[in-house]
């Protein structure tokens, strides 16, 4: 940070008649709305990202395995157990239960 003051900094110590009819107010009380929308809405993002961690973790393996090929690398054989239903529930039961393993 410089030796400088902010113009809000500058607003505040200076006149504050001058400081309250002008937009800095209204910035502060939209940014404070903003915050708080943004943390109401994180919460069920966060729930939902530990919730279905171990899914996440399923797919970023599936990308990652298929990503070392761009290093000039062969692809990493899945440790997952091959599946030949393919109804999603029985899938994700299988996945989340299945002992992993190289083969």
């Amino acid at each position: 940070m410089g030796g400088t003051p902010s113009d809000s900094v500058r607003g505040v110590l200076g006149n504050p008649r001058r400081f309250l009819f002008s937009l800095w107010p209204l910035r502060s009380i939209a940014y404070l709305i903003t915050s708080i929308i943004l943390g109401v809405a994180a919460i069920p993002l966060t729930v939902l990202l530990l919730v279905f961690a171990p899914v996440w973790g399923i797919l970023l393996g599936w990308i990652e395995r298929r990503r070392v090929r761009l290093a000039g690398l062969s692809e990493v054989p899945s440790a997952h157990l091959p599946l030949t239903h393919r109804d999603w529930r029985v899938w994700v039961r299988v996945r989340l239960n299945e002992p992993t393993h190289l083969a």
